[in-house]
């Protein structure tokens, strides 16, 4: 079974279909929804294995991914990204098995073009082209992110951590960065791309 986290803040039109799909996928125990602006938390019916952490901030995108990881109770793991249409009935289960020998799968980017029904797995992974939007990992070799971080390079840690990966090639629709584009989050950014360069500037130093 698999645990599902998805931080929000409720600016894609996308994030209903998505909690519909999520909900209709029998090998998802749980959806643990990491609410960044409850005020703005639309009027909609939740999948009954929804669990909403309401936060008092916005609390950011890395530190809710390792919130939710550490509420989660399955051994393995999906973060995904609010913003994304796609089949979860169908590859969920395919991606449950995976886990069994790859810890950490991702999207290859060309899902994003992708049109056909079948999915694919390519080893290794292409960081910055949306692999991070949907991750599938083990439970079990997670590193909580650095609080430094707050919304970029999450998933450059996650496979500087996990080092065994793969990516998967499925069909699925987004706009792409729905929240993280927002101008009022560029200065978070900034300071995101600044501690990251320190953090693989003290990997280098130490090796």
């Amino acid at each position: 079974m698999i645990s599902v986290v998805m931080p929000t803040m409720w600016r894609s039109d996308r994030t209903e279909g998505l909690l519909n799909s999520l909900g209709d996928t029998d090998c998802v125990s749980e959806i643990i929804i990491i609410d960044n602006d409850r005020d703005q938390r639309p009027d909609i019916s939740f999948p009954e294995k929804s669990v909403i952490l309401d936060q008092d901030e916005n609390i950011f995108v890395n530190p809710a991914w390792n919130l939710g990881v550490k509420e989660s109770k399955e051994d393995y793991l999906c973060i995904i990204n609010d913003d994304l249409s796609m089949d979860c009935k169908n590859s969920f289960p395919i991606m449950e098995e995976l886990l069994e020998h790859i810890p950490c799968i991702g999207v290859h980017s060309s899902s994003y073009s992708y049109e056909e029904d079948e999915v694919l797995m390519v080893r290794g992974h292409d960081i910055g082209r949306g692999w991070g939007c949907c991750m599938f990992l083990d439970k079990s070799k997670w590193v909580d992110i650095p609080d430094s971080l707050k919304i970029w390079y999450g998933d450059n840690w996650i496979v500087a951590n996990y080092k065994e990966c793969a990516s998967i090639v499925m069909p699925i629709k987004t706009e792409m960065s729905t929240t993280s584009n927002s101008k009022e989050l560029n200065e978070v950014i900034e300071r995101d791309r600044k501690e990251w360069n320190k953090i693989k500037q003290n990997e280098l130093t130490s090796n």
